[in-house]
This record gives C-alpha cells, sequence and structure tokens, in this order.
C-alpha cells in the first residue's frame, strides 16, 4: 500500500500487523450484523484469531494510538 504523496513506503511488520487486525475486525462485525447473541462471541474472542493477532502485536513490540499511530 503506497500513497503517492508520501516517499516512504509503510513497514512490512505494520503492514501485515493493521492487515490481520482489520481482518479480525471485519469477522468481528458479523456478529453484530447478524444480530448473533453475545455468548457466540466469546469462544471467537478467546480462540485462534483474536489472541493471535494480540500476540503478533506483543511479539513486535508495537502498539497504535487512538490516532491510529505505531507506538513502538
Amino acid at each position: 500500500m503506497k500513497h503517492p504523496d508520501r516517499l516512504r513506503r509503510p513497514d512490512a511488520v505494520e503492514l501485515r500487523l493493521v492487515a490481520d487486525l482489520a481482518l479480525v475486525v471485519m469477522r468481528l462485525q458479523l456478529f453484530d450484523l447478524l444480530d448473533l447473541p453475545n455468548d457466540a462471541l466469546s469462544p471467537f474472542q478467546s480462540y485462534g484469531d483474536v489472541n493471535g493477532v494480540v500476540r503478533s502485536f506483543e511479539r513486535n513490540g508495537l502498539m497504535i494510538d487512538g490516532d491510529g499511530k505505531f507506538i513502538p
């Protein structure tokens, strides 16, 4: 992903983390769109993708602030 007005290319690790996070958010939104009960969401949150994305951020020592910027 490259913006023509920015010379620097995004960091590959940061780009991968954002892509993984976006995929999890999209999947979580399906629970809301389908009006599924909260107990259907619990197994999804406690296993697999959600924990994997959190661990990936932790493993790389990164966080995202309220403005969407990475914090090392």
